[in-house]
């Protein structure tokens, strides 16, 4: 969660008030609260971008997760949160591979097969998918199904312990769904979360006396 109220924004809403004193408080808190909902936005998107710099996601997944907490003039917070629960392999252009043939899933779960030529008869097993960007990694023991217009990705696993993960074998049962990441995962990363901040600190106090003149353009 990045909570548009740390030490810089509250220094720079500080500065305003006492910049702008000759201002009402209501017209103050106005213009503060609305400039903090658009520098959330804007760190929204900041975010979603510098996800999808990293990770293979899609930008509506990513959307999803996000979630903006608006700020109003009694609480002059907002927020930027992120929820989900780690993501299948299938957001991550799954592919299943065999001796015959490849079927391969996009990030919408649209899927495309093609055939093997004999020189891939050795080919790697199992599911492959691209989670990081530039990095593919494979499940020999993994297959993907498809069931009631859904996608998942299994393998023969069986679980290490509560927070230990999977162990995977070659036996036929039992299976598991495999997981990855989650978009919140993402999100508190310093590669993600730095730069985020960075953004918001350099809105806010130009967006607040923007909204300022505007209101003062009206009265």
């Amino acid at each position: 969660m990045i909570e548009i109220d740390n030490n810089s924004i509250k220094k720079a809403i500080d500065k305003i008030k006492r910049e702008y004193s000759h201002l009402s408080e209501e017209n103050l808190n106005t213009a503060i609260s609305r400039a903090l909902n658009h520098t959330a936005a804007k760190g929204k998107t900041e975010a979603n971008q510098n996800i999808r710099a990293k990770y293979n996601i899609a930008t509506n997944t990513v959307n999803q997760s996000l979630t903006v907490k608006r700020s109003s003039r009694s609480k002059l917070t907002a927020k930027i949160t992120a929820i989900g629960a780690p993501l299948s392999w299938n957001n991550f252009q799954a592919k299943q591979v065999g001796d015959k043939s490849t079927t391969s899933f996009d990030r919408k779960g649209r899927a495309s097969s093609r055939l093997n030529r004999k020189s891939r008869s050795k080919a790697i097993k199992g599911v492959t998918a691209t989670i990081k960007k530039g990095q593919t990694v494979n499940l020999p023991t993994a297959f993907i199904q498809v069931a009631n217009g859904g996608i998942t990705v299994f393998a023969r696993a069986v679980p290490k312990g509560k927070s230990e993960g999977l162990e995977f074998t070659k036996e036929r049962l039992p299976i598991a769904k495999i997981t990855t990441t989650s978009i919140p995962m993402m999100f508190v990363s310093n590669d993600v979360m730095t730069p985020t901040i960075a953004k918001t600190d350099n809105i806010l106090e130009d967006r607040i006396v923007h909204e300022i003149n505007w209101i003062l353009s009206k009265m």
